[in-house]
C-alpha cells in the first residue's frame, strides 16, 4: 500500500510543504520513519520518463477517489489534472 512520507522528517526540520512529500509503500514508511538520509534512509528517485509515458500518478488518483474532505491535497491534485 502507498503512503507519503516526508522527504526530510518533520523532526529533523523538514516542512509540511508538498515538495518535502514522495509516495512510499507503508512498509518503507514504518522502516525508515524519523531517519534521515545521513542514517541510511533511501533518496527519493527522480521522476522517470517511462512513468509519465506509462501515465503513473503515483497513486494521486486513488487519493481523490478515497478521500471524503475537499482538503488541500484534493484541490491540489485536482488542479493539477486540469492542467494537463
Amino acid at each position: 500500500m502507498a503512503s507519503i512520507d516526508h522527504v526530510v522528517p518533520l523532526k529533523k526540520g523538514g516542512s509540511d510543504e508538498i515538495d518535502n512529500y514522495v509516495t512510499a509503500c507503508w512498509e518503507c514508511n514504518l522502516k525508515f520513519r524519523e531517519k534521515s538520509f545521513e542514517e541510511r534512509k533511501p533518496k527519493p528517485l527522480p521522476i522517470n520518463k517511462m512513468a509519465a509515458k506509462l501515465n503513473w500518478d503515483g497513486f494521486s488518483s486513488l487519493y481523490i477517489k478515497l478521500n471524503k474532505n475537499k482538503d488541500e491535497w484534493i484541490k491540489l491534485l485536482e488542479s493539477d489534472r486540469q492542467n494537463e
